[in-house]
């Protein structure tokens, strides 16, 4: 197969084999309403749904005709059921009960009470996935303060990252606090700058000189996932007088919200799209659209020329200067890398180190 670009894309192939759907023509086609297609799938992975619901899951079984085990991974259990369980105590139930055999993204407190059952276990699994905290620079919101970069840097100050993640994100040594929104395995990821380090008494001190030493009103928006750091860090804002409240949303709500312009400030999850290249990060956070907070031409323009540079030094170059700009300027605070937490049964086995957005994948799950 031949790909012919409208421009040079340096991270093309990455794009290719990581994240690029080959849908079958005959079968897609036929769907007037091509979300259909999702309800009946035909592909040609190491599993076939046999069942799909909105209400009550998926059914995967094995697939014997797959030939592709040895590049994506073989099958290695015979059935699978996936199914919607929203609350967390729900799903304990059904673990409890012995009805499940894996959970996915359950708090730490939850994690740290069963796993005290001899007979249950905890596997981190880290993709490209990581949480942040992020500043209206622009101004775009209603609550124009963070167009001051003194502004930015004293919250930056006032979160204790350390603290954050030993008290509240950390399970098992497996997170740590990182100095950038990329991760070193991936492509182009450079940088020498690093976020403000943990200081009350000079956040205090920037504040005043920002004519703010009394503080100020703030509203934090939340992703799923991030409701419980968000009310930590606004608990850490009260020491230098910020006032904050947290505005907990679903992911479609958030999305509006941040379309329409109104983050004041955001306590996210992004997990790179599962691509191992830090293109990814620059465009999600500085692509002057919607998502885009900084409004900074310089990191549009370093984007844009990162994307389309393909020698790997001048191109390091560019992401340096880019990704440095954005710890000088305060413009995302970077928090921790985000591992996804499975609990399990003793009888399972999960191959950590998959590059998905929920840190795992089918065929990384075994019987032991």
């Amino acid at each position: 197969m031949r790909v012919i670009a409208h421009t040079p894309v340096a991270h093309g192939l990455a794009r290719l084999a990581v994240s690029t759907p080959i849908l079958p023509a005959t079968a897609h086609g036929a769907f007037k309403e091509k979300a259909d297609f999702g309800r009946k799938p035909t592909g040609s992975g190491p599993y076939r749904a046999t069942s799909v619901d909105a209400n009550t899951g998926v059914v995967m079984v094995k697939f014997d005709g797959y030939t592709m085990s040895d590049v994506r991974g073989k099958a290695n259990i015979g059935r699978f059921e996936i199914r919607p369980m929203p609350e967390v105590q729900t799903q304990i139930a059904h673990f409890i009960r012995q009805e499940v055999d894996l959970l996915n993204a359950v708090p730490k407190d939850q994690i740290e009470n069963m796993t005290a059952n001899p007979d249950v276990r905890m596997t981190p699994s880290q993709s490209l996935a990581y949480y942040y905290f992020m500043f209206d620079a622009a101004g775009r919101s209603s609550n124009k303060v963070f167009k001051d970069i003194r502004v930015r840097q004293a919250v930056s100050m006032a979160l204790n990252r350390d603290a954050i993640v030993k008290n509240i994100l950390d399970i098992g040594g497996s997170v740590k606090p990182i100095d950038n929104v990329c991760f070193k395995l991936q492509q182009a990821c450079v940088y020498s700058a690093k976020p403000p380090a943990y200081d009350l008494a000079q956040a205090k001190k920037l504040l005043a000189e920002a004519g703010l030493a009394n503080g100020f009103d703030l509203e934090i928006t939340a992703q799923p996932e991030v409701y419980e750091l968000a009310e930590v860090m606004a608990g850490e804002l009260r020491k230098i007088n910020i006032r904050a409240t947290v505005d907990k949303r679903t992911m479609g709500t958030y999305r509006k919200k941040q379309m329409d312009g109104e983050l004041q400030t955001l306590a996210g999850i992004f997990t790179s799209g599962g691509l191992p290249d830090a293109s990814a990060l620059l465009n999600f956070h500085f692509d002057g659209g919607g998502r885009d907070y900084a409004r900074d031409p310089e990191m549009t323009k370093w984007a844009e020329e990162g994307e389309r540079t393909m020698d790997p030094k001048a191109r390091d170059a560019i992401y340096m200067k880019a990704f440095d700009r954005l710890n000088e300027q305060s413009y995302v605070l970077p928090i921790a890398n985000k591992p996804t937490f499975w609990l399990h049964t003793k009888d399972i086995k999960i191959i950590p180190g998959s590059l998905a957005p929920i840190g795992g994948e089918p065929t990384r799950v075994l019987w032991n």
